[in-house]
């Protein structure tokens, strides 16, 4: 038996105000035409962050169930999606009855009866066990108290997320012990993961990582997460993988080579395999003088399917009014003559002195180029103020961020 790991697809995501559902689309064409049917995959798992938004436009709705249809389509047994700290559990669970009746199962949130979260395939000769466990919200694994700490609050995050895959391994415990495969999926931060630009701060800014620990080898044979961009193992015992998402979602991601993970069953063994995802599009990220830029720019030749995003980093020693009108007349001229690539974002920054003085060089973007973090975290450098109070000031900070994202879901 075949079975594929994938997560964060992300759709609707844009970069830099790009649409990248042209990404998805080319990714989603060569994993019905070209890698399921070619490597007889059965099972197709999903873990989570579907969409980008908790409440995705209809296009991308559109793009999500015609996703579905194909892969109906493609020869798959099953597939088996869960929801991440993007997605809205109510939008993912609202057709997942429907969808059931199509081999398709959906766990958007945490279900009241959790042995929903048990799948077992087939049916009626088990060959592997799979929980599809989604992302764990605050109220999912813990009750808040009046006046904790954030570093109680941190702990009993950590603890309530070990419970948690205690005990949902429990569920699946009689399986493993008959010697049958377990599999668990989950949408998580683990300690010592690598981050990319693109995730989403994640039960207080990252802090509330788990640790290998908490995915026990007594309980499950592989974990398949997803949240990390990056593709990546998690400790050393080679059963805790991140397959990091198929399209890269940042200029960060841009040297990494994507990837999806084959799962081969071998007489009760799990046998993980990776397999590269083909690269559509190129992102560069173009930095220098003005004439440099230009330059190197000029260079660029592509020619794969989509047309390369690409970012500009000007840097000159003084801060000139006068390039900066000459870029931006640049950049409309090679808007207009280029079908091969797409500015999609461009700084000017003044680095004068900076190796001599030490001094960090200043970056002129605008605002919707900022993440809430780095914007606090420019205030809290403004103000000078001691280091003690700056991490106290962080930590609410972070707090306040993870609370307005859960609202938004």
């Amino acid at each position: 038996m075949n079975i594929l790991h994938t997560a964060d697809w992300h759709i609707g995501a844009e970069l830099n105000t790009v649409s990248l559902d042209p990404d998805f689309i080319q990714f989603r064409n060569w994993l019905v035409h070209d890698c399921i049917p070619n490597h007889q995959i059965e099972i197709l798992l999903i873990s989570g962050d579907i969409f980008d938004k908790a409440n995705p436009s209809s296009s991308s709705r559109v793009l999500y169930y015609e996703t579905l249809r194909m892969l109906l389509s493609s020869g798959l047994k099953q597939v088996i999606l869960t929801g991440g700290n993007h997605d809205s559990p109510l939008t993912l669970n609202a057709p997942a009855d429907l969808l059931k009746l199509l081999s398709i199962k959906v766990t958007g949130g945490v279900p009241e009866n959790l042995q929903e979260l048990l799948f077992v395939y087939p049916q009626d000769s088990p060959q592997v066990a799979i929980l599809s466990v989604p992302f764990l919200r605050d109220g999912d694994i813990r009750q808040a108290l009046a006046g904790e700490s954030s570093a109680s609050r941190e702990e009993s995050v950590q603890q309530g997320i070990q419970q948690f895959f205690h005990q949902a391994g429990e569920l699946a415990l009689p399986l493993k012990l008959s010697g049958i495969p377990v599999i668990a999926m989950g949408h998580l931060f683990a300690t010592g993961a690598q981050t990319s630009d693109s995730e989403r701060s994640i039960q207080v800014g990252n802090l509330g990582g788990v640790e290998e620990s908490a995915f026990p080898a007594e309980y499950f044979d592989f974990v398949a997460l997803g949240h990390i961009h990056r593709p990546q193992w998690v400790g050393k015992s080679g059963r805790i993988r991140y397959s990091g998402s198929p399209i890269a979602l940042s200029y960060s991601e841009r040297e990494q080579q994507k990837i999806v993970i084959k799962l081969r069953i071998v007489n009760a063994q799990i046998i993980p395999e990776e397999i590269s995802v083909p690269q559509f599009r190129r992102l560069i990220r173009i930095q220098g003088s003005y004439a440099e830029v230009q330059q190197k720019l000029n260079e660029i030749n592509h020619t794969l399917n989509l047309p390369a995003l690409v970012e500009l980093r000007v840097e000159e020693a003084n801060y000139d009014p006068a390039i900066l009108r000459d870029m931006a007349t640049w950049i409309e001229i090679e808007t207009q003559n280029r079908s091969d690539i797409r500015i999609t974002r461009h700084h000017f920054q003044v680095v004068a002195d900076l190796v001599a003085n030490n001094t960090t060089h200043q970056e002129m973007k605008r605002l919707e180029e900022w993440k809430p973090i780095e914007v606090f975290e420019t205030l809290l450098s403004d103000k000078n103020v001691g280091e003690e109070v700056k991490a106290g000031l962080r930590q609410t900070f972070l707090e306040l961020l993870e609370t307005v994202q859960e609202a938004e879901v």
